[in-house]
């Protein structure tokens, strides 16, 4: 069943109308006790930390096992939440990898 309804405002209704709308949108946002929720952190495979460092697996697995950088195992996976990964990355001594990597490629290591 349809029903049509016609109704005939004049101008002053029609204002009067919009003011009260825009009124009653104005307090409701600002009662809004709205906050929003900070987004889940992403998490990072091993070849996502990979390529971010541009750095091989082998040196990802090596700082897992020596402390270096914090992760988490779900099920038989390996993530990491990059935002953790940083701040214990801050920690230690990039040049001493740096360097430890160009006496290797010089052929001055071992």
């Amino acid at each position: 069943m349809n029903a049509n309804l016609t109704v005939t405002l004049d101008k002053s209704s029609i204002e009067l109308l919009v003011n009260e709308i825009s009124d009653k949108i104005s307090i409701s946002s600002e009662k809004s006790d709205f906050i929003p929720k900070p987004a889940p952190p992403a998490l990072l495979s091993i070849k996502d930390l990979c390529q971010f460092f541009r750095v091989s697996r082998v040196t990802i697995h090596k700082w897992m096992k020596d402390g270096r950088i914090p992760y988490r195992k779900v099920n038989r996976r390996v993530y990491f939440i990059l935002e953790e990964v940083l701040n214990s990355i801050n920690k230690f001594d990039f040049k001493t990898v740096a360097s430890a990597k160009e006496s290797i490629l010089n052929g001055r290591g071992r």
